[in-house]
């Protein structure tokens, strides 16, 4: 079997890629082409069917029946031909890295989003040819060229290396550079104004960091020995999405001119390309290989995310883009975030990387108060297995031990991912400890984890600070002019008397009120507040004591007088040589 993709836009401003499948050689009744429902690294069923319209076929030189079988497929009836052409369009105009978007200024396609694949013939290789819009001169995707001479053709080696192949067309903006001896290209749209040669210098330190954590680079043996950052500077965009050796990054416009935003770009791509390895290579056994019509289930994304998000900080440390300050920052931001979130007392991370699938990426009023990221809890323990390896091998090794080898063993050797079991046999093999309470009482339950004591041995106090302020416990909206209760947080003063998200605050102390928390200012803990709603057209009144507001702001202070054995492990922790 031959398998042939044809992607054209004559029309761009319509918002409408044509697709074609040419399938030969073949001797069937029938062949089914197939839509995927989601694409990996982003944890939601999608379906992306529901863009596809005007679909027709030819069997040979003849007309193909064609007709649905399922909400994602489409079968293409054959009578005796050697090839089938199956022709469809697709709808795109939702600028994310998940999805697919065209207009007159360029096209960007995920291709999970738009190319449908041979049902049973996933692995059977392919070619792949772009037909950009006629005023269009540049077309940019991480596969190989093929051997003829028709333009924009590329070398398909399956269908899950398709999908991992992002494309930007258009008269975009490349530049290259080269670090850690792989080829690196960026296809930069939306911002004409920038420093290229800052981006190279800084992408390149974070390349050379990235790489020294594993001391190789897996491009360097891929399929085109490079790699591809397609960077769009977009109004409000924000995301990345990580492939085999490229990576996608929406960036806000005006965020990027900006010495703060510019560093959180930095930390984006760093996070992106720490990808390449934990995620693409590193991997849960159950990301791969990939059913990409319904769920893949896994609880080991606080390992493929959350240790993704706790080193691109590492990387950015050993790069000498951030500050040791600035580290120490980062992380005691993220102890807030985490320890004010009422759901990290009500969901262990295990099952937040399992329900992913219908909670993280669909969040409700509520989410708060019942759910805890697997991003940034998964960063957490990441920062407690890297503090106690370091102290259980008086600084000899760190999590990036643990991290090479779950590379060698399990990507390079096995060529797999890795189990619940394995990844933590592996960190116990690291740390030369049994882990069985750590897992238990943190990973797989919803314990307080030990910063205290685990900080203490890089010489590192944790201080946290509350606020002696009074406290409601909701959010407010202000929704067609009337305010509007939007979140209430678990076991508030809010939440305990009765207050419901989509009540209309009215009246508090019979006055009628514009902006709650001014209004809050200088009321005290204790005080008793008139609270008048109206929910469903019935009013309502409340009388609600105030208590002291319960959240803490962390920070990250050095100790005095640290020992030596203490200075050789902070080093350590940041990556010091």
């Amino acid at each position: 079997m031959k398998i042939h993709y044809t992607i054209a836009m004559p029309e761009p401003h319509t918002h409408y890629f044509e697709v074609s499948i040419a399938v030969s050689e073949i001797d069937f009744p029938f062949i089914d082409f197939k839509m995927a429902a989601w694409t990996p690294g982003s944890y939601l069923l999608r379906e992306y069917a529901q863009h596809v319209e005007t679909y027709w076929a030819k069997a040979g030189r003849k007309k193909a029946k064609v007709f649905k079988t399922a909400k994602n497929t489409w079968r293409v009836m054959n009578d005796g031909a050697s090839k089938i052409t199956f022709n469809y369009r697709v709808y795109a105009f939702d600028m994310t890295v998940r999805t697919n978007f065209l207009d007159s200024n360029h096209g960007y396609i995920n291709p999970a989003a738009l190319c449908m694949f041979v049902a049973g013939h996933q692995q059977s290789p392919a070619t792949l040819t772009i037909q950009p819009y006629e005023t269009w001169e540049k077309v940019t995707v991480p596969l190989p060229p093929t051997k003829s001479k028709k333009a924009f053709t590329y070398q398909v080696p399956d269908f899950d290396t398709l999908v991992d192949s992002p494309i930007e067309i258009g008269n975009h903006q490349v530049f290259s550079f080269e670090a850690a001896n792989v080829p690196h290209h960026v296809a930069w749209y939306g911002l004409n104004k920038y420093d290229e040669e800052q981006l190279k210098k800084d992408f390149t330190a974070i390349v050379d960091a990235s790489t020294d954590i594993f001391q190789e680079h897996p491009c360097q043996e891929y399929l085109t020995k490079d790699y591809t950052f397609i960077v769009h500077i977009l109004d409000k965009k924000f995301g990345g999405l990580e492939h085999l050796n490229s990576t996608s990054l929406h960036f806000p416009r005006e965020t990027f001119a900006t010495k703060k935003g510019y560093a959180r770009f930095l930390n984006l791509t760093a996070h992106e390309y720490f990808h390449l390895w934990n995620v693409k290579r590193i991997r849960p056994i159950e990301l791969g290989p990939f059913d990409y019509e319904q769920e893949n289930y896994t609880r080991s994304l606080w390992v493929a995310e959350g240790f993704t998000v706790y080193y691109e900080n590492i990387i950015l440390r050993k790069a000498g883009l951030i500050k040791d300050g600035k580290f120490r920052k980062g992380i005691a931001e993220t102890i807030t975030r985490v320890e004010n979130s009422p759901g990290n007392e009500v969901q262990p991370v295990t099952d937040a990387s399992w329900d992913a699938w219908i909670k993280a990426y669909r969040p409700n009023e509520n989410s708060p108060n019942t759910t805890i990221s697997y991003y940034s809890k998964g960063a957490l323990i990441a920062l407690m297995l890297d503090l106690y390896i370091i102290q259980e091998t008086q600084a000899e090794k760190s999590l990036d031990d643990v991290m090479r080898q779950l590379y060698q063993v399990y990507y390079k050797e096995k060529q797999r991912g890795f189990s619940e079991e394995e990844i933590k046999q592996v960190i116990e093999e690291v740390a030369g400890k049994k882990m069985d309470g750590f897992f238990e009482k943190y990973i797989y339950g919803t314990q307080t984890l030990p910063y205290d004591q685990a900080l203490a041995h890089v010489g590192v106090k944790l201080d946290s600070t509350t606020e002696d302020k009074a406290y409601l416990g909701i959010s407010t909206s202000r929704i067609a002019k009337k305010l509007r209760i939007v979140r209430v947080r678990k076991d508030s003063p809010a939440y305990n008397t009765g207050l419901n998200v989509h009540d209309e605050i009215v009246k508090v102390n019979d006055q009628k009120v514009k902006d709650l928390a001014k209004f809050l200012e200088d009321k005290k803990v204790g005080d008793q507040i008139k609270v008048e709603i109206c929910r469903d057209g019935n009013v309502k009144k409340f009388l609600i004591v105030l208590e002291k507001n319960p959240h803490t702001t962390y920070k990250l202070t050095m100790q005095k007088n640290r020992s030596d054995l203490q200075k050789q492990a902070y080093r350590k922790w940041l990556r010091k040589a």
